[in-house]
């Protein structure tokens, strides 16, 4: 079996290592990586209203209507995968645009991916300030604004 490669991952070998975010792994996709640069899926976690999915920080990216939440049969704590068509940076603002859920996850999968995982996409209009106002302990230099 062919398998194409799609981004190169970065990590630290001596590194240790517990489930959730990490300075120590990094995977990069660009056009001379990747086959699929522009194509990204994103893992949220179904919250108690049955209907809302956010990423690991609670930031809401998607929301079920409640028909497609009771034909996928998704309840709270599942982890759903969501693609994203496009992401704009301006201004501490960030607009994801045209998620669409494609599929449950596996339990075993642990927990849903952060809302930085999204961040290599806008990486040419994204400024390092903009990334550590997002990142900062307050979260009031930020906002994050999902358009369906």
């Amino acid at each position: 079996m062919r398998f194409h490669r799609d981004g190169l991952l970065f990590y630290c070998k001596a590194g240790m290592y517990t489930l959730g975010l990490t300075p120590l792994v990094l995977l990069w996709r660009d056009r001379h990586t990747s086959l699929y640069e522009n194509q990204l899926s994103i893992v949220l976690q179904v919250l108690d209203d049955g209907v809302s999915c956010a990423t690991l920080e609670n930031v809401v990216l998607f929301t079920f209507t409640p028909e497609l939440a009771l034909a996928e049969e998704v309840v709270p704590g599942d982890l759903v995968r969501v693609s994203v068509a496009s992401i704009e940076w301006q201004d501490n603002l960030i607009h994801v645009t045209d998620a669409v859920f494609q599929k449950r996850c596996s339990p075993q999968r642990g927990i849903a991916d952060s809302w930085t995982k999204l961040a290599h996409v806008g990486q040419s209009t994204c400024s390092m300030a903009l990334l550590r106002s997002m990142l900062s302990d307050d979260g009031k230099d930020a906002v994050m604004m999902h358009d369906q």
